[in-house]
């Protein structure tokens, strides 16, 4: 059963965790000396169809009174996954890299159910300007139905965190939504192969919106910066420092809600290039851990090779044995896959990583 400390975990955690120029740990100790993997057993939704909005939906229905209690009267962030916002530029269709309209659609009228109404989507673009991401994608169109405001995270202001580089730390601006323990996030994510971390689901969505883009960097200004591009400490060929990263900054941005879409999913050389898979499933879970277990599972990925996740559950963010998930609805050895991983991928497994980093 999901027990009651998961829904508060975020919060807690964010008020445990040291800021500034300098690696943070939680609790003040090394990232090593943290609890163990949690015992208790928590819930995923799994559910598969035919209609794209309606399995997503019917999926957050499993949780109903959890997530209205969860959210309470706070206001809602939906970050759904905005990688490249602008298609046809010579690499077909890149706007299947990025969370579909169908996903938000679902998740809005879902909320609309529950009456929770306050509700903003936000993001920060890694190559082209948010707003023209969102336009792209299709997504203003959903004020037709719904009260939602649009947010580029980079423009809401930001804290600065220390991270691990060649150097020993670095300085980075995050967003301060993404921090704010105010509201209630929920990561609109999808199943899709990465070149670096194997596999990007909700956790990766979440920490890799948070990094600050100045406007500047998408006309090439001087002077501006890409803060994501110091998650890989500016070395692309070192997935370690990323890894490491997302472990470091994920109990200051975990999401509260995981929605991870795989009704056109991606497999190949993602988390851009890829090429479809028609999975048609959708995956929900107050225990983002467990929820991207699942998705891990369905991809026909080894746990162990997912290095990121493997040192949350080492430092007891969230649940990662799946003989410890229940999974409501349909099954996952039903709907398991083997997808293709990207090409470079090799070099990057978790298994040749390092084993969990120490602060």
């Amino acid at each position: 059963m999901h027990h009651s400390n998961e829904v508060n975990r975020r919060q807690f955690l964010k008020t445990a965790a040291m800021a500034g120029g300098a690696v943070w740990a939680m609790r003040g100790l090394p990232l090593n000396a943290l609890a163990d993997p949690i015992q208790t057993t928590s819930q995923v939704s799994l559910t598969a169809g035919g209609d794209h909005i309606d399995i997503i939906y019917q999926g957050l229905q499993r949780f109903k009174k959890p997530i209205a209690a969860a959210i309470g009267n706070r206001p809602i962030l939906i970050k759904p996954n905005n990688v490249i916002g602008t298609p046809n530029n010579g690499h077909g269709d890149v706007l299947l890299s990025d969370t579909p309209v169908e996903s938000l659609e679902a998740i809005l009228e879902f909320l609309k159910s529950i009456g929770k109404t306050d509700v903003r989507i936000g993001e920060t673009c890694a190559t082209d300007p948010t707003m023209v991401a969102f336009d792209n994608c299709g997504y203003f169109g959903l004020t037709r139905k719904y009260p939602v405001r649009f947010l580029d995270l980079s423009t809401e202001g930001y804290e600065v965190v220390g991270v691990y580089s060649a150097s020993g730390t670095r300085n980075l601006r995050i967003s301060k939504i993404l921090t704010n323990p105010d509201y209630f996030v929920i990561s609109a994510a999808k199943i899709k192969t990465h070149n670096y971390l194997v596999a990007t689901l909700s956790l990766k969505n979440i920490v890799m919106g948070s990094p600050i883009v100045d406007a500047g960097v998408y006309r090439n200004i001087a002077n501006c910066a890409n803060d994501k591009s110091g998650m890989h400490d500016n070395n692309w060929s070192d997935a370690q420092y990323l890894n490491d990263n997302i472990h470091l900054l994920a109990p200051r941005v975990v999401p509260d809600l995981a929605v991870i879409d795989g009704y056109t999913a991606m497999e190949g050389d993602g988390p851009c290039w890829g090429t479809p898979v028609a999975h048609h499933v959708a995956i929900v879970g107050l225990d983002w851990l467990a929820a991207d277990r699942v998705g891990v599972e369905l991809m026909g990925i080894n746990p162990l090779d997912m290095a990121y996740l493997s040192y949350c559950a080492q430092t007891g963010l969230g649940q990662y044995d799946l003989g410890k998930i229940e999974v409501l609805g349909e099954s996952v050895a039903s709907l398991k896959r083997t997808y293709t991983l990207n090409s470079s991928i090799g070099p990057y497994l978790g298994t040749k990583l390092r084993p969990i980093p120490r602060a």
